[in-house]
């Protein structure tokens, strides 16, 4: 399928999404982060420095690449302990794709998260079409290539994270909840409720979140068939991971590798044409 058509539709999909202005800038002690419009929130993200964000009760300590979705009326204290930190703000108007409890969620983002290039690329000034698909895409990244951070005084139990480490590392297998529970000596509804609680999403859902950014990241830096990369994320009936995939994505592996590898080009180009 053509790119400008699959934009097209996917702008059509998603239109309630309007990017409404950027900035970015380095901090080197404190920054209040808030949101000027009330039909909007406020995007940011961070570099690899440390830092500390206070809001009212809840404090999360930040060690690597964070976003911060922030609604207006809020304002959480952000603390730099390793200056400096080089950070990126967007704000949009619209719904927020992903859940915030008392208006703020704090994520970390997965390895290899393309999120970031598509960050830059949707700042850099494109058409107001082009402008609606990469919102649209970002939406759902920021459900596919992100993880929750929990504030640090409610850390969840040894064998949440562990079942956690699990989905993370061995997505590959034929993990059920069942299984999960016989091997983490744990109730599975009692398993299914808590993993909920702290990670806002059942286990079976987390996990297909961990294959559909595996495959994401093999569709765009390698060559791999789609078959053998539907087995290497632990799906091995085809017509299900294109539909999976699809259902997350909203395009085909296919077209999500023509279109996302072509645009990681782009941006490795421009940035080495500014090294020069």
């Amino acid at each position: 399928m053509d790119n400008n058509l699959v934009m097209q539709q996917s702008a059509e999909k998603f239109s309630e999404l309007h990017l409404l202005g950027s900035m970015q800038g380095t901090i080197t002690h404190n920054m209040i982060l808030s949101c000027p419009y009330l039909s909007a929130f406020s995007l940011y993200l961070l570099s690899n420095s440390s830092a500390q964000l206070k809001e009212s009760q809840s404090i999360w300590n930040l060690a690597s690449s964070n976003l911060i979705l922030v609604h207006a009326g809020l304002a959480p204290l952000l603390k730099v302990t390793e200056a400096p930190l080089h950070f990126q703000q967007m704000i949009v108007e619209g719904p927020a794709p992903i859940k915030s409890s008392d208006g703020i969620a704090v994520i970390s983002l997965t390895p290899h998260a393309v999120l970031p290039q598509v960050w830059d690329k949707l700042v850099s000034g494109v058409s107001q079409t082009e402008e609606c698909f990469l919102l649209n895409q970002m939406a759902k990244m920021l459900k596919t290539e992100t993880q929750p951070l929990l504030p640090d005084k409610s850390l969840p139990p040894a064998s949440i994270q562990l079942l956690k480490q699990i989905l993370d590392t061995r997505y590959a297998e034929k993990l059920t909840l069942d299984s999960l529970s016989k091997e983490l000596h744990w109730n599975k509804y009692k398993l299914d409720k808590d993993f909920r609680f702290y990670y806002g999403c059942p286990p079976c859902k987390y996990l297909l979140n961990v294959r559909v950014t595996k495959a994401c990241h093999l569709l765009c830096s390698t060559n791999r068939s789609v078959l053998d990369i539907g087995f290497a994320v632990g799906i091995e009936n085809t017509s299900y991971f294109i539909r999976m995939f699809r259902k997350h994505t909203g395009m085909s592996p296919l077209t999500y590798r023509t279109h996302f590898s072509s645009l990681v080009k782009d941006i490795h180009k421009a940035q080495k044409a500014e090294e020069h």
